[in-house]
């Protein structure tokens, strides 16, 4: 029904009108590349700086329902990876008391770069990220299309698949 009332005020607007299975293959295609190209520019990064602290976190959280390590930043993104991390085996330390953020750093880098292989945790969290990246990028493409039309919409996924500053 949405559908078809967005198809509508297309027609009346005089904006382009392109049929939803077109639209949605351009936009898979275009979501697509820009994982790609993120995949291909990142290939050969290491960690950043607080990465492995994150991930750790992520997989404390799924695990355990402790959300102790890194509770200042928000936890959605760390629960998506860490689900993912800890499903394809990360092994982490029990929890303990920490006397301060350093020492709960130092027990989530611990854990990722000495308890695991750090290259494999990154290769499982970077293709988790562009998995989420992906589906936000699929998610606001239709949020465009309904706002806006079909060329606002295309338009925005192409920036942001093209624009390195912006783009996953």
């Amino acid at each position: 029904m949405a559908v078809h009332i967005a198809e509508a005020e297309e027609k009346k607007s005089g904006r382009p009108n392109i049929g939803m299975a077109l639209f949605s293959g351009l936009l898979l295609l275009l979501a697509a590349a820009s994982i790609v190209r993120s995949a291909i520019l990142t290939r050969l990064d290491g960690f950043t700086v607080d990465e492995a602290y994150h991930i750790a976190a992520g997989v404390s959280y799924v695990r355990l329902g402790d959300f102790r390590i890194n509770p200042e930043h928000p936890p959605l993104v760390k629960l998506w990876v860490g689900n993912i991390v800890a499903r394809a085996g990360f092994r982490a330390s029990a929890l303990r008391l920490f006397s301060d953020k350093h020492d709960e750093r130092t027990f989530a880098e611990e854990d990722a770069y000495l308890h695991n292989d750090p290259d494999v945790v990154q290769e499982r969290a970077r293709a988790a990220m562009w998995a989420f990246n992906g589906l936000l990028l699929v998610t606001l493409g239709f949020a465009a299309r309904r706002a806006f039309g079909v060329g606002v919409a295309l338009g925005t996924i192409m920036f942001l698949a093209i624009d390195p500053t912006v783009g996953i």
